[in-house]
Formats: C-alpha cells, structure tokens, sequence
C-alpha cells in the first residue's frame, strides 16, 4: 500500500499495487558493522520526502507538489523474492562505474517472522518464511560474476550452483544455523510456511515412542510445494492469502 500526502493541501492518495519482488535499499554504515535484513526492510518502509525533480503531482492542487510517501506491506505473498540494491544509478539510469555496494548482511534461514509488518488488519495469522535460494553477485560493477545456493527438498541439502557445476555443501555450511552473513547475496528467495505443532508426549510416552514421534514430525511445511499441472492450487500466482485463492480463466 503506498499514501501520498500533498505538502500543500494535505490531499491523501492511498493504493494498492502489487509487486513481483520487494527491491529493498542498504543503510548507510559508517561504523563496518554487520546489518540485517530487516535493517534494509525497516528503511525502505520509512517515510519518504518527494522534492525537487521528484515531486508528485497532486490531484486536487492540479500541479506537481512537495509531498511525503509512505508504503506499507499489506498482503505477503507464498514466494517472498527480495532483491538488495547493491547497485547505484547516475540519472541516466546507467549504473556508475564501481559504485557497488559490497555491505555484510545477516539475513535469517528460518522461521522469519514478517507479522510485525503487516498492516493489513484481516491479517492474523504468522506470516513465516525460510529461505530456499540465494543469488550472489561477486565482483564490481564493471565485472563480476554470479552465483547461486539452493536448497533440494528432496534430501534437505544446500548446493551451490557455479556456471555449469554444482556441489553439495557439507555440514560446516553458512546454512545450517538460523541465521547467515555475507556480503556477496544479491537476491535472496523465500518460501511462507505454516508451523506444524509439536508432537505430544505424556507421562506414559516410551522413549521408543518420543523418537520415533520425531523422528516423524516434518516441522513447518512450505505453502508452496512442488508443482504439477493435477495440482493448479499449488501455483503461486492463483495464490493470494490464506485459505483463498484467486478465480481466473484462460483467454481463448
């Protein structure tokens, strides 16, 4: 949701666009001190002054107006994309030579709990994420390369992704706590997922029967599965919150 105010008369303008990826700037960082994820969230939700060759245009003033915008996330979706500004831009749009951004960030692996951002007032449920993929970019602006982490559901193992090679990272990975830092992640990739409860045990419970009880909890599970043309409920663009999910049609 993003509102505009009008600096003049105060008009409001409030909208709703939706977003592929959330784009989101680094703080400033003096001080060679490891930010976060949420650092980087927590900035692009402030309060944004529109001057000079930005200004807005109001609609009840009729003319382009000093003015202040605000967005806020109303509705998050089952694939969080997040995509880190490491790049800056002349006013051509061409990206300056060397100007990259090469900040440490601590981003979380597990159990991300965005609920504190949402402002949407139906939203009730915890709204948590694990990361799945990372994009890096190592290098400058001028040369660099990319390479890319993903995790296989499959045997729950990261592998990291370089050109035409893959490799299974081993035990002592950067993904095996809830949280990681670098300062090579240029996009990072996150799945919503629902928290299972844990299992029950009783006074009566063997110790046979609390292993095997764990051994058969399958912990949060991800709104997102694999998908398959017998399971449309599962694509994410038919998904739009919890429990409901959007009507649509194909063209013919």
């Amino acid at each position: 949701r993003n509102t505009c105010q009008c600096d003049d008369c105060d008009h409001v303008n409030i909208r709703f666009e939706p977003s592929m990826y959330l784009s989101l700037p680094i703080p400033d960082n003096d001080d060679d001190e490891i930010l976060s994820l949420e650092d980087c969230l927590d900035l692009f939700l402030q309060k944004e002054n529109l001057r000079d060759d930005n200004q807005w245009y109001c609609e009840k003033c009729k003319k382009h107006t000093d003015a202040t915008k605000k967005t806020d996330l109303w509705v998050l979706p089952p694939i969080l994309i997040i995509h880190l500004k490491r790049f800056k831009y002349n006013e051509y749009g061409k990206i300056k030579c060397g100007a990259k951004n090469n900040a440490s960030l601590s981003y979380p692996l597990k159990s991300w709990d965005l609920s504190k951002f949402v402002k949407s007032r139906g939203s009730k449920q915890q709204a948590l994420y694990e990361l799945y993929a990372v994009s890096n970019h190592f290098g400058n602006a001028s040369s660099g390369h990319y390479t890319a982490y993903a995790l296989n559901r499959f045997d729950n193992s990261w592998y990291e992704f370089n050109d035409s090679s893959y490799t299974k990272l081993n035990d002592a990975s950067p993904f095996e706590g809830k949280t990681s830092s670098s300062s090579s992640p240029y996009v990072l990739f996150y799945n919503r997922v629902q928290q299972q409860p844990a299992p029950m045990t009783t006074t009566t419970t063997t110790a046979n029967e609390q292993q095997q009880q764990q051994k058969d909890y399958l912990g949060p599970i991800p709104l997102i599965r694999r998908q398959s043309l017998s399971r449309p409920d599962l694509w994410p663009h038919s998904q739009v919150q919890e429990g409901h999910f959007r009507d649509f049609e194909r063209a013919s």
